[in-house]
């Protein structure tokens, strides 16, 4: 029954790749004629992070996030080598800000932390570097126009925003040696952020159970141009979607909400000075349970782990083992005859 449901959910993700395609097909045409492809922040990836949906209006959300993310399996192309020289571990603390403007208009912002260990054993000797620091900044305007409460069943929030180049981009490994730009907490450059989220409730409308939810981000990016070190820089575009089901049952008066969800990751290949890094980009499919704890309409612990199902990746690389990621989040409203409306589940 499991495997029957991760099937579907594949295959409803691949037929979503394929609309998102010739979406973005349109953004990237627009965009381009303006901007260059670039680099992102230090290869970590924020898009996922979003919270699902936007805050009513007059009500601010506070979230903070922990995810940890182990990368020790070493891939060629889809094959899983026996090697184990490389490891690296990714450890990034995100607090997201959000504020509701009106009903349909929110605005939000995310604030990274990373912090990176990389250990390279050549047998003889072990390289450990590390690297931390703030991250880019990412403001994000939103608009529903499909506003779920009014709908009663369907939801849909749109978003659109920069990355701004706040992080550091210089860290160095020992007094001779700067870090690779992938291990930077910062980029250098500005992304632009385009963001998507659907969600549908009640698919059991007799017993008003089984909802089904809907993500896409896609991140454009803008080149490091005359980097001190780096020269020009060009880290791979990327287009992140999520989508699966979840419910809710209550405890008492608290809600949880079990989350079984599938997300597909597709990054473009690096360019570095006019020339494509072969062994960079890639695509992969992870599965991701998990679920929300409501203690109040006010208050959400999330909790999830993302296991790779399927991976491609470009020439050699060092891809995720396990990860995962959990956040509390708090809302409040700014005027105490504003009731908290809560409907909408998080997802890391």
């Amino acid at each position: 029954m499991i495997g029957q449901l991760i099937r579907s959910l594949c295959v409803l993700l691949h037929l979503m790749k394929t609309y998102c395609f010739f979406l973005t097909l349109i953004i990237s045409g627009y965009i381009q004629q303006g901007f260059t492809q670039g680099c992102c922040s230090g290869g970590v990836s924020m898009g996922g992070n979003m919270s699902v949906g936007s805050s009513n209006k007059n009500q601010f959300r506070i979230r903070l996030t922990y995810d940890f993310n182990t990368l020790e399996t070493i891939l060629i192309d889809d094959l899983v080598t026996e090697e184990d020289n490389r490891k690296r571990q990714v450890r990034s603390y995100i607090l997201q800000t959000e504020y509701g403007i009106s009903d349909r208009i929110g605005i939000s912002v995310v604030l990274p932390y990373i912090h990176q260990l990389r250990e390279i054993n050549s047998g003889l000797s072990i390289d450990k570097v590390v690297a931390q620091g703030i991250g880019d900044i990412m403001f994000l305007v939103k608009y529903s126009p499909i506003i779920l409460q009014d709908n009663k069943n369907i939801g849909l929030t749109l978003g659109v925003g920069p990355k701004f180049a706040t992080g550091n981009t210089l860290n160095k490994a020992d007094a001779f040696r700067f870090l690779s730009l992938d291990l930077q907490p910062g980029s250098g450059a500005i992304d632009y952020v385009f963001w998507l989220s659907f969600l549908k409730t009640n698919l059991l409308k007799n017993q008003h159970r089984l909802h089904a939810m809907f993500t896409m981000n896609y991140r454009m990016t803008t080149a490091v141009d005359n980097h001190e070190v780096w020269g020009e820089a060009e880290l791979g575009n990327e287009l992140q979607l999520t989508g699966g089901f979840y419910d809710r049952f209550y405890i008492g008066a608290v809600s949880i909400d079990p989350l079984l969800l599938i997300r597909y990751r597709s990054v473009v290949r690096d360019v570095r000075n006019g020339q494509t890094v072969d062994q960079s980009g890639g695509e992969e499919y992870q599965f991701m349970p998990g679920f929300n704890v409501n203690p109040s309409p006010k208050i959400t612990w999330n909790f999830n782990i993302n296991l790779p199902i399927y991976r491609r990746m470009n020439g050699t690389q060092v891809a995720t083992t396990y990860k995962f990621s959990t956040s509390i989040a708090y809302r409040f409203s700014v005027k105490k005859d504003d009731d908290i409306i809560f409907l909408i589940p998080d997802e890391n």
